[in-house]
């Protein structure tokens, strides 16, 4: 048995602040095991939810939309106190696997649709990347939406440590 607590509200939904003091009082209420949910975005922040929560487990959602390296991180920065870099070659051929794989399972023209909101969050804090996004939300098919992408090894990175 266990427990999973996300600490935002209904009416909150995607805005406002996790209120992880919800399960500090949970977990000391239970005696089961407790699973720690909201605003963890980096290991940083994953460590905190343990510190301040005492919770027995972590669950990363909207944290993970971009940056699929943050449950490896965590747990090098649970273990060792630091966490590898990503390049922007890893961060580039992290897109392009997964176009490649997408494609293997949808239709082009959703996986172009479908890949633009992905391709937002890879990007988010790096240099230059609003006009960059601009140019991933024009692209019309794979092959113009994988130059593009290809283009972003000119752009500092935005996951590392």
């Amino acid at each position: 048995d266990f427990l999973c607590l996300h600490a935002r509200t209904t009416k909150q939904m995607f805005s406002g602040k996790a209120d992880w003091t919800h399960i500090a009082k949970l977990k000391e209420a239970l005696s089961i095991p407790l699973i720690g949910n909201g605003d963890i975005v980096d290991p940083e922040s994953a460590l905190r939810m343990y510190q301040e929560t005492g919770c027995d487990s972590l669950m990363i959602g909207r944290g993970a939309m971009g940056n699929p390296w943050i449950f490896k991180h965590t747990k090098q920065f649970l273990d060792t106190g630091n966490y590898d870099s990503i390049t922007r070659d890893v961060l580039v051929d992290a897109i392009q696997k997964q176009i490649e794989y997408a494609l293997q399972h949808k239709p082009e023209h959703v996986v172009v649709r479908e890949m633009r909101s992905q391709i937002c969050h890879y990007t988010k804090g790096i240099i230059g990347g609003a006009e960059f996004r601009r140019r991933i939300n024009h692209a019309e098919n794979a092959t113009e939406l994988r130059g593009i992408v290809h283009e972003l090894r000119q752009f500092a990175c935005a996951h590392s440590a």
